[in-house]
């Protein structure tokens, strides 16, 4: 796999979500995401360009027990990476740390908390041809699932949660991520 595209109706990236993705090469983030578990891009030797549409910084964790973990990125070799995201946060991006306050059981956690963001060879604002609506592809009667694939390539008869491959009548695939 060289690309994910994750819609903008998910909230969260599991934590090593696409670890060890060494050919990733480019991560397209939905608006809607708030939270990246720890690890979700380690070892993404490969990421050149990662474009965010969240409205704010991700937090690096979508559990409030192990938010502190904030290297979403490790050992990706992000200096040499492009992360494109809304004008109005190239800062926030660069600075790479949110104000966070919670309770938990026993501690009050509170502060600015620094995370991996920040440390892009480059950051820069999205294009504004990157965040326009697109044609929408809408599918004619003809064009109809045959299968599902899992991320590991496996037939299956139904989505399962996670990245699935969909291959459609018309011999074109997409990958879909499925809650």
């Amino acid at each position: 796999m060289t690309s994910i595209d994750i819609p903008n109706s998910v909230l969260a990236i599991d934590a090593d979500a696409f670890e060890n993705c060494a050919k990733l090469s480019s991560v397209n983030i939905g608006n809607s995401v708030k939270y990246i578990g720890e690890g979700a891009f380690s070892y993404c030797q490969d990421l050149e360009n990662v474009y965010c549409y969240a409205e704010e910084l991700p937090h690096a964790s979508s559990s409030v027990t192990d938010i502190l973990n904030l290297q979403v990125f490790n050992n990706s070799e992000i200096e040499y990476a492009t992360l494109h995201v809304p004008k109005n946060l190239i800062e926030t991006y660069k600075e790479g740390s949110y104000k966070l306050d919670y309770w938990e059981p026993g501690h009050h956690h509170d502060g600015y908390h620094q995370t991996d963001w920040g440390g892009f060879g480059k950051i820069v604002a999205l294009t504004e041809e990157e965040t326009s609506v697109k044609d929408v592809n809408i599918m004619t009667q003809c064009d109809y699932f045959i299968d599902y694939y899992g991320f590991d390539g496996q037939k299956s008869s139904t989505p399962q949660k996670g990245i699935n491959i969909l291959r459609y009548s018309d011999g074109t695939t997409k990958k879909v991520l499925f809650k």
